[in-house]
């Protein structure tokens, strides 16, 4: 079998299979528009002693064969003989010998506009014989294995490429640094922005902002160039409604040295929706570790905390701070003779007249059991004793079968801060035992230096 050849008879592509496969043994192995590269099966590229590729094309569009290897990574250096009989396309390699790819007359006929240069010759070229083969100067076998698979593996990279932009589910826009203008759109962006890809290329990335001034535009373009941003703002669509987006940019130089800026937009209203309720969830459920679920009133934890910024502000600022505790009074009877469901409604209206007893600055909390504390804060003795009396007297309003309610409570002032939240707590207790022994429905209260 021969053992290279460089120049194509022109022919179908049936004619080609059965020549190329039939008559040398080759099998195609790349596919262009409108030409076939053909070579020797994997397993015969290593048996070229010759040092001559086997490398054979077949065209139908000599232009685009042409044009594929002029911009391909081959290095060729394309060119075209006339003649009456149709018309050759060559490559010079790098390395020594050429590429041919023959065109007959009808076919070159058929073809219309071509920019091909050209340069003509008395006569077709034709390939001398070394040893009965055509010889064309073909280049070495490494050489054209090579180059073949590095076109290859550019076409694969620029077909990924493609789909990546055109499959993308996010909106991608090339935008002209210098006026912002809007050079390329994929289909993602006309979905965005319900405008079509030619009305997106009249419009500059400017007419899309739904707020922020145009200033802010330039600098995130310019942070884009600096080495890329990521950003959230809110975009307009075409029908003027508004949608927030995340916009990610990156800045680049075309081929000419144009500046560019290249941007995967976001829509982002289905996540902002997904936080918005994550939030309204949380607070719901700060809400509810923060809250008694019996009595609806600050619960323990709460109490804590907010304790604890009373007294800081009582610290920082030398105002007075006073604690009310508070203890319902032979609340055991109540569940013992009434049961627990009652004793719980017993709880419930407790904790509703303190609530509805208390000032605005005032926070009731439920300690656990029957023991509830009222914060009272800048408030001196006197008017912190007033309070207590008046708690204890809504108290007594409260009606539960035949048993009488009532409570005891101990009111602790504070004219200077305590050191932590728990002596605070204990001085109100201790007052409040004072008040139990006293013969309970009592208010006992106390400065405490």
């Amino acid at each position: 079998m021969a053992r290279s050849r460089s120049v194509v008879i022109g022919a179908s592509d049936e004619e080609a299979l059965a020549f190329f496969r039939g008559s040398l043994g080759l099998v195609p192995v790349e596919a262009g528009n409108g030409w076939r590269v053909f070579a020797p099966p994997p397993s015969e590229q290593d048996d070229v002693r010759d040092g001559r590729a086997r490398l054979y094309l077949t065209c139908d569009d000599i232009g685009a064969a042409f044009d594929q290897l002029h911009a391909g990574p081959i290095g060729a250096s394309p060119g075209v003989d006339d003649a009456g009989e149709g018309r050759l396309v060559y490559a010079a390699l790098p390395g020594g010998g050429r590429i041919g790819l023959f065109e007959p007359g009808s076919r070159a006929g058929r073809r219309s506009g071509g920019q091909v240069p050209r340069r003509s010759h008395a006569a077709t070229p034709s390939a001398h014989k070394s040893d009965g083969v055509e010889d064309g100067g073909a280049p070495p076998s490494s050489t054209v294995v090579r180059d073949s698979t590095e076109r290859r593996h550019a076409q694969r990279v620029a077909e990924h490429a493609d789909l990546l932009w055109q499959c993308a589910r996010d909106a991608m826009l090339v935008v002209r640094r210098t006026d912002g203008r809007i050079l390329e759109a994929n289909e993602a962006a006309e979905s965005t922005y319900g405008y079509s890809r030619r009305q997106l290329l009249d419009r500059t990335f400017f007419d899309l902002q739904g707020e922020g001034t145009e200033a802010q535009v330039e600098e995130q373009m310019s942070e884009a160039v600096r080495g890329g941003a990521l950003f959230q703002t809110v975009h307009r669509r075409f029908d003027g409604s508004t949608f927030p987006v995340e916009v990610s940019s990156r800045g680049t130089v075309s081929s000419d040295g144009e500046a560019l800026v290249i941007s995967v937009i976001r829509d982002i209203t289905h996540r902002r929706r997904v936080d918005e309720v994550l939030k309204e969830v949380m607070a719901e459920r700060e809400a509810q570790a923060m809250t008694d679920p019996l009595c609806g009133v600050a619960n323990l934890r709460a109490f804590g905390d907010m304790a604890q910024l009373e007294l800081e502000r009582s610290r920082r600022y030398g105002h007075p701070l006073s604690l009310a505790f508070l203890d319902i009074d032979d609340f055991k009877r109540v569940n013992d003779e009434l049961g627990h469901p009652e004793g719980d409604r017993v709880l419930r209206c407790f904790a509703d007249v303190l609530t509805n007893s208390v000032r605005s600055v005032d926070e009731v909390a439920r300690l656990g059991g029957d023991e509830f504390v009222v914060m009272m804060p800048e408030t001196g003795p006197d008017e912190a004793l007033a309070l207590a009396q008046r708690l204890s007297r809504a108290v007594a309003s409260i009606r539960t079968g035949g048993l009488r309610v009532a409570c005891s409570i101990g009111v602790a002032t504070f004219v200077t801060a305590p050191d932590s939240v728990d002596g605070m707590v204990e001085q109100a207790d201790r007052l409040l035992r004072a008040a139990k022994s006293a013969g309970k429905n009592a208010v006992r209260s106390s400065v405490v230096d």
